[in-house]
């Protein structure tokens, strides 16, 4: 899983040109739905990030979801989208917890 998601880089430049020189937008009416395959690179590194986050490795876990959170919106994959973006939040919370940093003082 970890090769696939380092091998995804290219994927990502690919994702871009896309977005560039791609279709038209549909109008404001239509609503169109996309639907990931199981193999899709996406859906990996969201599985990877997944898999950080119930072993307890926020950062990790925080930048995977980071990546895929911009990935969705970039192809506006809303129902993939919204959940991204709320673990992304939580794993950040949570490294927050785990790694205090800096202390400042209530003056």
């Amino acid at each position: 899983l970890h090769e696939i998601v380092v091998n995804r880089k290219s994927r990502s430049l690919f994702s871009g040109a896309k977005r560039w020189f791609g279709t038209s937008k549909p109008s404001v009416g239509a609503s169109t739905s996309l639907v990931y395959t199981k193999d899709a690179p996406e859906l990996q590194v969201r599985k990877l990030a997944d898999i950080y986050f119930l072993l307890k490795m926020y950062k990790c876990s925080h930048q995977h979801y980071y990546t895929i959170k911009k990935d969705f919106q970039a192809d506006e994959a809303w129902s993939y989208y919204a959940p991204a973006v709320e673990l992304a939040a939580l794993s950040l919370f949570m490294l927050s917890l785990t790694d205090p940093g800096k202390k400042y003082r209530a003056d």
